[in-house]
């Protein structure tokens, strides 16, 4: 049997299953890490900025200057020792 395809034409199991607006629980003010593709898959401690209405994020240095605009969740993470 031939697998699922999308609407995109992309097979199904390729498809991200996260609902959209997803922010993996992300709020503003966290200090959080992101895997930086253009740093070599560096985690870069950084702070949530805002939590975009599409689900991705905006993120700064702790300095407060921009990190990254339209942050997937997938490439962030809680930073480690972060109070649970």
């Amino acid at each position: 049997m031939p697998p699922r395809v999308s609407n995109s034409g992309a097979p199904a199991r390729l498809l991200n299953k996260k609902p959209v607006g997803s922010n993996a629980g992300f709020t503003e003010g966290e200090s959080v890490e992101y895997c930086s593709k253009s740093a070599g898959g560096k985690w870069i401690s950084c702070v949530v900025h805002a939590v975009q209405a599409d689900g991705s994020l905006i993120l700064h240095y702790h300095d407060g200057t921009i990190l990254k605009e339209g942050a997937d969740p997938a490439s962030v993470r809680k930073s480690a020792g972060a109070g649970s």
